[in-house]
């Protein structure tokens, strides 16, 4: 288990904390004339630093595919229109304001080539940034899977170019199980992972069954084993605690299989031995892909004393310690 990934977990998920930055760490691209960033961002929530992939480097727009960018400026971003320079290879398919006050562009790769997307303040150019529009030359699915049988899970593929830039595009990625389509169309507004596609299925109920996944796109072909098992095949449970700030804490616990494999649908049952009233709330790792994994058991009192705090998986149990 890379404990660096639960850390930045408990900055980005962990109620105790409360950020207010006034560095940017969003990242993105800037535009050619400075007054604009921009960023994809669906298929790149990389966490709580620098969610945002560039447009000028390692990334591009899957061909056929439907992809997001995010922009943002210091002006009110609702005087702003959103144009495609040549529809014929970036085609803008809407825009729409976002929760962080972005603005929220949707486009579509039609044509292998650059094109600029630009932005216009009433009929003068605001800023604008190129964007490439690719072919895929090969595709991976996640690999390695370890599933809790009769769960809904999410298997992500992840598009490539010719020279190794990661594919942004929805729609066009094919998924199969046992030689059959398995999925239905996600919800657009998921966020929180990595890639290019993904599904969501019901992994079959028998432990020790053979899932295999399939994905295609053209002529191009891959394909996953995933292992569907029970409870018992938790090992072990990771956790990493916050500590205790303000009357509250934030736990996260990660089950991993005896060769170190983290279970997928294996989740926590918490429990916490105190003289005191202490508040458990669990918040079950969903079947989207994140930037981190495990559940996360946010902790709270009003009182003082010392408190343990469990989390169970079958048979296995592990506790951590903390003092209000």
């Amino acid at each position: 288990m890379n404990r660096a990934v639960l850390v930045v977990a408990l900055l980005a998920g962990c109620e105790p904390f409360d950020f207010d930055f006034d560095l940017d760490f969003r990242g993105g691209t800037s535009g050619e004339l400075g007054r604009a960033t921009f960023g994809y961002s669906e298929g790149c929530d990389k966490g709580l630093l620098l969610p945002y992939c560039d447009l000028d480097r390692g990334y591009a727009v899957l061909r056929g595919g439907s992809a997001v960018i995010d922009v943002w400026a210091d002006v009110p971003l609702t005087r702003l229109a959103v144009r495609s320079g040549d529809a014929s290879v970036l085609e803008v398919a809407n825009t729409a304001s976002y929760p962080n006050e972005n603005l929220h562009v949707r486009v579509v790769g039609n044509a292998v080539g650059s094109a600029p997307l630009e932005l216009y303040d009433g009929d003068k150019l605001f800023d604008r940034v190129w964007v490439s529009v690719e072919d895929a030359t090969r595709i991976e699915l996640d690999p390695d899977q370890l599933v809790v049988g009769g769960t809904v899970q999410s298997f992500l593929a992840t598009a490539y170019a010719a020279d190794g830039r990661t594919l942004f595009g929805r729609g066009v990625i094919a998924f199969y199980a046992d030689d059959r389509p398995t999925l239905e169309p996600t919800a657009d507004d998921l966020a929180n992972f990595v890639g290019t596609d993904l599904v969501v299925v019901t992994t079959p109920v028998a432990p020790g069954t053979a899932y295999v996944l399939a994905a295609s796109l053209d002529a191009l072909v891959t394909s996953t084993a995933i292992d569907i098992v029970d409870l018992s095949a938790v090992d072990h449970i990771e956790l990493l605690s916050s500590g205790v700030s303000d009357a509250k804490a934030g736990i996260l616990f990660a089950p991993f299989s005896a060769d170190s494999r983290y279970v997928r649908g294996a989740h926590c049952m918490p429990g916490v031995d105190a003289a005191f009233a202490v508040t458990l709330e669990l918040h079950p790792a969903g079947p989207v892909p994140k930037f981190f994994v495990g559940d996360h058991v946010a902790v709270s009192s009003v009182e003082h004393g010392d408190a343990t705090v469990t989390c169970t998986i079958g048979a296995v149990t592990a506790s951590t310690a903390l003092t209000f």
